[in-house]
């Protein structure tokens, strides 16, 4: 008989508990409490899921949870918990057991409406939307905005839409409270008069690239445009004016829009660096600093600068080249070209001569005194 009641006793203990559906407003509250174990038992965990995030739980524990609805949703939203538990056996002594408890969770929210469901608009162009609630009972949180092309036409989180460039864009309406309206937004092409590109001449290291625009005239005027290069050997241009250097030499890119128009740009394309130069060595005093300037070949070359110092505890060394010594002693300064080139210096920092500083700050005392001067003889 004991073992028949150990065997029961087991098969009870993976029970599954369904509990009551709930209807819940937005941002209400609700406490849903775990069933208590069975055989007078003691919940050691619990492990709380849903699977709908409009559903926020605040509270979570072994003994219940605590959840608020913090957007309108359709349907059934599932709330589900594994427990864990101990209790005394027939057999006297203590086992683990677990359990499933699930809560059906719904919304009751309302209707809202939309001002407009479709807009036509001019590049440039704004309209305000508005939606209503078919009730106040849930409240009237602020909506959120959003376009599913901001390309085409923009919105803010008041409403106000902005029509960008020709095409269609969804405009979508959340009032938190009720299902989501949408109002569909189609910004009218108005075809350019006029037609300039944003350089007329750029240089371009070979490898590199740089950004090529257009501007249309009149305001709000668009097109599709056709990038060429007169000599792709020297220079490529993408379908989205990205200039590429291929060799030095010269070339023109052209943007041409779809009714004709056209705008050019000389492109320089300029060799890489093939060295770079620093002095061999320099000598700065403790506590003061010196520019070190590089120097490319060929000498029309284009690079950014990385900059490293072998000991910052002696000098240190900024972005644009400035050192600063920081106690006595040597270290190389070293400067890299984007393509790996690199030169280095030898920097001394030595003690400043004595009385150097009130030197020099009598020196900026004089000048200033002469600058107050001055001001003061204009008025």
């Amino acid at each position: 008989m004991k073992k028949l009641l150990l065997l029961v006793l087991c098969c009870l203990s993976s029970l599954t508990i369904v509990a009551q559906n709930y209807s819940l407003k937005i941002n209400e509250s609700k406490y849903l409490s775990l069933p208590d174990p069975p055989y007078n038992g003691y919940t050691t965990h619990a492990t709380w899921n849903c699977d709908r995030p409009e559903i926020t739980f605040t509270e979570s524990d072994e003994v219940g949870a605590i959840i608020y609805i913090n957007s309108y949703f359709e349907g059934t939203a599932t709330i589900s918990c594994l427990y864990s538990f101990t209790y005394y056996g027939a057999d006297d002594n203590l086992h683990p057991g677990h359990d499933y408890a699930y809560y059906y969770i719904s919304c009751k929210g309302t209707t809202a409406t939309i001002s407009d469901t479709n807009i036509e608009l001019n590049p440039g162009d704004t309209y305000r939307l508005s939606y209503t609630l078919a009730s106040s009972s849930c409240g009237k949180p602020a909506a959120e905005w959003s376009s599913s092309d901001e390309y085409v036409a923009k919105v803010d989180q008041n409403g106000k839409v902005t029509a960008v460039s020709s095409g269609t864009a969804l405009i979508t309406c959340n009032p938190i409270v009720a299902p989501k309206v949408f109002c569909n937004v189609r910004v009218l092409s108005i075809p350019p008069a006029g037609i300039s590109m944003s350089a007329n001449l750029i240089s371009v290291v070979e490898g590199k690239s740089k950004n090529l625009s257009v501007v249309f005239t009149p305001q709000g005027a668009s097109s599709k445009i056709t990038w060429t290069s007169s000599d792709t050997s020297i220079a490529t241009v993408s379908s989205a004016g990205k200039v590429t250097g291929v060799s030095p030499g010269s070339t023109t890119v052209m943007a041409t829009t779809a009714n004709g128009l056209s705008a050019t740009c000389q492109v320089n394309v300029i060799s890489a660096p093939t060295a770079v130069n620093l002095p061999s060595s320099e000598d700065i005093m403790l506590g003061y600093g010196k520019r070190l300037i590089p120097e490319l070949t060929p000498e029309n070359s284009e690079t950014t600068y990385q900059w490293s110092s072998s000991d910052t505890s002696v000098a240190t060394v900024s972005a644009d080249g400035m050192v600063t010594g920081k106690s006595v002693g040597t270290a190389d300064i070293t400067v890299k070209t984007d393509n790996g080139k690199s030169a280095v210096c030898r920097v001394t920092v030595n003690e400043a001569p004595k009385n150097l500083y009130r030197r020099n700050l009598d020196s900026k005392i004089v000048r200033i005194i002469s600058l107050i001067s001055r001001t003061k003889s204009q008025y």
